[in-house]
């Protein structure tokens, strides 16, 4: 399961985790039956919460499409660091569920539990057997996009506001493309994973000619300059020249997942399209 998934879930499943009321001199026997432990409640209650917020601070490009903006400046960290203390992160929360008891929640707080629970089994499966960071180079493409497209699709903050995240958030792309090499592993590429990614890199440009470029000027005057500084890291051509460091200059990282006709014909369409830019 992507992190958004995971995210999604939560904001349905724990969002409205509150402590159970107290029963009063009215309420049913069915009703009773349904009550927990005002403590455990509460200390579940308390871990939903921190369950929510840790994923947001760890996955920021996500947390953004949810419509949490606290890190809508930041990008996830993919690095081997990174995806270490996103794993260790789930593994506490895992082992805070593992010490409520969960037969003396209210029985709405005992199904979001076992939904927390799942999904933290789910990641840390992930993380630990699936790994798909080092085999499915989407993943990175896929932040990559997302994290101008989930701040400029919506009118949720005024245009300048949207845009100072948007600059800062390409800033860090080149980190996305940099962690992708690190860790992916050739002999583990599927050719049809190589093959999306190169076409999805004209996606990502397209992103940043339809809701960056044309707007820039309207970003404050320091903020402005702050581009002219970082021109390298900001300006849709430049951005352009990372994807191709990623897709094009370093396609030799997918030698053993590509036939030689495919890499060619994948080399002179990005060339193409770069060309353009």
């Amino acid at each position: 399961m992507r992190p958004h998934l995971l995210a999604l879930a939560l904001v349905a499943a724990l969002a409205g985790c509150q402590p159970a009321d107290a029963p009063t001199n009215g309420s049913t026997p069915a009703a009773n039956q349904q009550a927990g432990d005002a403590a455990v409640d509460a200390a579940f209650a308390d871990l939903s919460k921190r369950a929510l917020d840790t994923w947001m601070q760890l996955s920021p490009v996500s947390a953004t499409q949810i419509g949490d903006h606290r890190y809508d400046s930041e990008l996830d960290d993919l690095s081997a660091a990174g995806q270490q203390k996103t794993l260790a992160a789930y593994k506490a929360l895992l082992g805070d569920l593992d010490k409520i008891e969960v037969a003396k929640l209210g029985r709405e707080n005992q199904v979001d539990a076992a939904i927390l629970r799942n999904q933290l089994q789910s990641e840390i499966w992930n993380a630990e057997v699936l790994q798909s960071g080092k085999w499915d180079p989407q993943l990175y493409n896929g932040i990559a996009g997302s994290a101008i497209y989930g701040l400029m699709a919506r009118e949720f903050a005024p245009l300048p506001e949207r845009l100072k995240s948007a600059t800062a958030r390409m800033e860090k792309l080149p980190a996305i493309f940099a962690q992708a090499r690190e860790n992916l592993d050739p002999a583990r590429v599927p050719k049809i994973h190589a093959e999306t990614v190169a076409k999805q890199s004209k996606g990502i440009l397209s992103i940043v000619d339809t809701f960056i470029t044309p707007h820039i000027g309207e970003l404050p005057q320091a903020d402005q300059q702050r581009r002219h500084h970082h021109r390298r890291h900001l300006a849709g051509h430049d951005l352009a020249h990372q994807v191709q460091h990623f897709v094009v200059e370093d396609f030799a990282v997918f030698d053993h997942a590509l036939e030689g006709g495919l890499r060619g014909h994948c080399l002179n369409s990005s060339r193409k399209f770069l060309s353009r830019s």
